[in-house]
């Protein structure tokens, strides 16, 4: 960023300074046309932020200058006001322009952090940070985007949050990470890689602008024994390489080499750290002996000096400027591995703003969430009173905009909720009964408190349970008696919702020797009965990722992890819940609905897909790949959602490059299980940006049709419906004609609806007195355009903090267009959504978006258990050992058989 704030100084800008923003990437707009002079190519010696001159060996940096066209916003609000609404308009590039001049206040503001669309205070106030545990803290700030509707351009605010690393010492960080995570220090290495830490003890290098601009150095990693080495010899940067007695040592088991002729060196300012080298030549041979101050050494070349340890070194130098003794926490590297340079924790200060941008483990997620849920009326009075303000919207004025800076107002519809239906087993002729719903949320009982039952529960044949015991770890099933106590009343449990159980289950304990242990896989090998439920003494992600592997992926067995202490309290609700996965890992169906509520569903000719893609989150190995997800029902009860995963050709990748393989599998499985293929094929899209629409429409809706074709016409199934003509000579956008259809016929092809559904969207609507809106409101119009088909559903009860929607838009609609009016068919599809709500198995709630989008999730969230060691970097510590400590996890890059599931599971709900 420092370049183009060079670059805005420069003085052939500075007639066009206040005109001017830039995205600090490759983009610059001007408000106003720039001059001839101003448009022509620029160089400059780079200044660093903490310099105010420019040194002679500064690089030289070039910019050219090329226009690029004009960005007309008059031309976008003609269209927005257009009564066409079947005229389709690029607008991507000026909403990236807008962005730009409204992103730009934050970015170049010395007292914000930007990340993405969000800003952040960098030194927030007690009421808007909470201390996380492990030396991370959470802030809260606002996320800003400039968004289109009809008549109107909007600008989109919520309040965010986000995770960084606490700006303390960083003895106090190491101390911190280490109570919550252990002493491994590869863990610690992975906490600590590129954090920027200030040095203190050094006197600030430059004042610039009146300000102290204090040293600041990146952490490369912690002290390794190959410092100083390439290929096993001393680095040609080195006189002597730095003795480094382990992994991970402290102060005191790290020394380095100075000469005689650089001790004077050493203790000047240019000698920013510890074991800083100077310039001498190569030794070739030498000759050790131990002294009081370290080891004198002598060589063949005449040059003498010794080595001495970063304790003693800075205890020497520094004494005053860290009158803190030094522990034995580890040194950080602050150089590079050829030409290490060693600094103690405490003699660091975290530099406050840096994101973390690894995954959060369970316990730091919970602290985050606690953090984030407030009441909706919070945070409604926080986006109208300080969003303004925090994303620079005043700011805009200068460039001649204009806005209101308040909430507008939007009508929705409120849709009933569904019915929701379970076995009675007194009525004789098992009809299904409705139970009783409040708030999207019910149980399985009817009026008179009566327990009700699967509408298709199955046959628990034969079942074992592996108790597991952690060293350290209290196992409240230590005594058998216990143990078959429990399970007596679990078994009750699973027989009160519907399952029938023949026989009691076999059981066995499992003293666990770490994570790693081999005797876990040998005793999931030899089980042979139809589900194996595992009791964990408490979460363990590591171990719970190999229990999955094992199980789904080695040798078919169904697996269903639960934590003891939970189970031994001996809750009904909790053994009820467990029970709803016990019957859809069966094969059962859970809970049903009226044929009349699930439309063209019912008919028993549409099969409903999910699709979903899940990434390498920031920390995973370089060779972690996306990995892309399918579900897809079997009939048209909606109850079984069996399951497809694909390797993506590379990642990040968001567009499925195997979905002609997928489709075809789960056209294959309905197939099997109704005689033919579905007559219509309804998808759900999970996990596409806005800007990815087109990407959908022209690569994944081909691919979708390959399958059909592959399948339908080599069947000769003629009984199929009408779909649109293929896509190959029509205009690539997804624009409201295409999403309508348009009837042309190739009858022996399925229709096709294709749904994006957006479950991350930062839009919020509020109740007048600032409540969430009801489960059920729809909101299809004022937030939305014309010219699209999308709309905004709150399906679920926000249980606490406040309501978020899902974002739908429809790309393509084949299946709804049936020559109804406009709003009979939104009626249609979105009640249909809604529905399907209502359908997830795994609970008694209604879910924040469609079944399929939920277990399309669910099924990308197993794969990465199976692919554990490349997403997680707790589980890549061996692999870090491996590679001699320097943190480099060198994996080989998976391949399908890593996540293909075993044959006996992969028409199962696997991945409840």
């Amino acid at each position: 960023m420092q370049a183009f704030r060079l670059m805005l100084e420069h003085p052939q800008f500075q007639s066009h300074k206040n005109d001017m923003v830039t995205d600090y990437k490759k983009q610059l707009l001007s408000a106003v046309e720039l001059s001839r002079q101003a448009i022509q190519p620029i160089q400059f010696r780079y200044r660093a932020e903490d310099e105010d001159d420019v040194r002679l060996s500064a690089p030289l940096l070039k910019f050219d200058i090329k226009p690029a066209g004009t960005l007309t916003v008059g031309n976008l609000l003609d269209h927005l006001t257009s009564a066409n609404t079947s005229k389709a308009l690029n607008q991507q590039d000026v909403l990236q322009g807008l962005n730009i001049f409204l992103r730009h206040y934050t970015k170049q503001s010395p007292d914000h952090i930007t990340i993405g669309s969000s800003s952040f205070p960098l030194r927030p106030t007690d009421t808007d940070r909470v201390g996380l545990q492990g030396g991370l803290q959470a802030i809260r700030g606002f996320f800003s985007s400039v968004r289109v509707a009809t008549s109107r351009i909007l600008v989109n605010v919520n309040v965010v949050h986000a995770p960084f690393y606490d700006a303390i010492r960083l003895d106090l960080s190491m101390k911190a990470f280490q109570a919550t995570n252990g002493k491994d220090p590869y863990k610690l290495q992975a906490f600590l890689k590129r954090v920027r830490v200030e040095v203190p003890h050094l006197k600030a290098r430059k004042i610039v602008a009146g300000r102290a601009m204090p040293r600041v150095k990146t952490i490369l990693a912690l002290a390794t024994k190959q410092d100083g080495l390439v290929n096993g010899l001393p680095s040609s940067n080195t006189s002597l390489p730095p003795k480094v007695v382990e992994f991970g040592a402290g102060p005191k088991g790290v020394k380095f080499w100075i000469s005689d002729d650089q001790k004077q060196l050493a203790s000047t300012p240019q000698a920013l750290m510890a074991g800083k080298s100077g310039g001498g030549k190569r030794l070739e041979q030498v000759e050790l002996s131990a002294g009081n101050s370290g080891c004198e050494v002598s060589a063949t070349s005449g040059l003498k000096g010794h080595y001495i340890s970063v304790a003693q070194y800075f205890e020497q130098q520094y004494n005053k400027e860290i009158p803190t003794s030094l522990s034995d926490l580890p040194v950080v590297n602050v150089g590079t591995s050829a030409n290490p340079s060693y600094l103690p924790a405490e003699a660091c200060v975290v530099v406050a703003g840096q994101n973390w941008q690894q995954k959060l483990d369970p316990q730091h997620t919970a602290e985050m969430i606690r953090f984030a849920v407030r009441p909706p009326s919070k945070n409604a009075t926080s986006i109208e009173r300080d969003g303004p303000s925090a994303i620079g919207l005043s700011n805009l004025t200068r460039f001649q905009f204009r806005y209101k800076a308040a909430m507008i107002p939007v009508s929705g519809r409120i849709l009933a909720p569904p019915k929701v239906l379970y076995h009675d087993p007194q009525i004789q002729d098992r009809e299904a009964v409705k139970s009783p719903m409040s708030s999207a949320s019910w149980f399985m009982s009817n009026k008179n408190k009566r327990q009700l039952k699967f509408n298709s529960g199955q046959t628990l044949s034969s079942w074992h349970v592996l108790v597991l015991e952690f060293n350290g770890q209290t196992n409240p099933f230590r005594e058998d008696q216990r143990l078959q106590g429990t399970l007596r009343m679990f078994s009750n449990a699973l027989r009160n919702a519907g399952i029938t159980i023949p026989s009691d289950p076999s059981t066995d304990y499992l003293p666990m020797r770490g994570v790693e242990d081999p005797a876990l896989e040998a005793k999931i090998r030899v089980i042979r009965k139809k589900i194996c439920l595992v009791i964990l003494p408490e979460e363990h992600p590591v171990v719970y990722a190999r229990i999955k592997s094992i199980g789904d992926v080695k040798y078919g067995v169904l697996t269903i992890c639960v934590i003891g202490p939970e189970l031994a309290k001996g809750k009904m609700s909790f053994m009820s819940n467990v029970a709803l996965k016990f019957n859809l890992k069966l094969g059962g169906v859970n809970q049903k609905m009226d044929d009349e509520q699930l439309d063209i569903v019912s008919e028993g000719t549409t099969m409903i897909v999910g699709i979903d893609v899940t990434h390498p989150s920031p920390g995973s190995s370089e060779s972690a790949p996306s990995v892309a997800g399918m579900v897809a029902s079997v009939d048209r009860h909606l109850g079984q959602w069996p399951a497809d995963l694909r390797l993506q050709e590379r990642a990040p990748k968001e567009i499925v490059s195997s979905l002609d393989a997928m489709l075809k599998t789960c056209l294959t499985r309905w197939k099997n299980r109704n005689t033919e293929y579905p007559q219509n094929i309804l998808v759900y899209r999970d996990g596409v940006s806005e800007g990815e629409y087109k990407s959908v429409w022209a690569n994944e809706l081909p691919l979708l049709r390959k399958a059909c074709r592959e399948l339908y016409l080599a069947e000769g199934n003629d009984k199929g419906s009408i779909h649109a003509t293929d896509n190959k000579n029509k205009k690539n956008t997804p624009a409201k004609d295409e999403a309508q259809g348009t009837g042309k016929a190739d009858k022996q092809l399925p229709r096709m609806t294709i749904i994006i559904v957006g479950k991350r969207t930062q839009t919020r609507a509020f109740t007048a007195d600032k409540g969430n809106p009801p489960n059920g409101t729809v909101v299809d119009r004022q937030i939305t355009e014309a010219c699209n088909w999308d709309w905004f559903l709150f399906s679920h009860k926000a249980i606490q903090g406040t309501a978020h929607p899902g974002h739908y838009f429809v790309i393509l609609d084949e299946i709804f267009n049936t020559g109804g009016n406009t709003r009979e068919r939104a009626d249609r599809l979105e009640g249909l959504t809604y529905q399907l709500c209502y359908l997830c198995g795994r609970c008694t709630t209604a879910v924040s978006i469609p079944t399929p989008v939920h277990y399309a999730h669910s099924v990308c969230e197993r794969a990465r258990f199976y692919l554990n060691r490349y997403y997680d970097s707790a589980a890549q510590s061996s692999a870090s050992r491996q590679s001699g400590g320097s943190g480099r996890r060198v994996l080989p890059r998976p391949s399908d058989a890593d996540i293909r599931v075993h044959s006996t599971l992969r028409d199962t709900m696997f991945y409840i």
